[in-house]
């Protein structure tokens, strides 16, 4: 099931130091920080599709487990 990601992100943080810094990420990197960042704001994989496409995905899953 494909989530849309943007192609790039800026992500800002504060380092341990108390300082403020921005990042820039691209390509893989940058969809794995917005899976992660999703995953911090308990914002997972199936909630982010159409409840069509998740009720089938959830069903196809229990199907394979049996």
């Amino acid at each position: 099931m494909p989530i849309e990601r943007a192609i790039w992100v800026e992500i800002g943080f504060d380092t341990a130091e108390g300082e403020h810094e921005v990042l820039r990420l691209e390509g893989f990197a940058a969809r794995v920080a917005q899976y992660e960042i999703d995953q911090v704001y308990s914002m997972f994989f199936l909630n982010q599709l159409y409840r069509f496409k998740r009720d089938t995905a959830i069903r196809k899953f229990h199907k394979s487990q049996r």
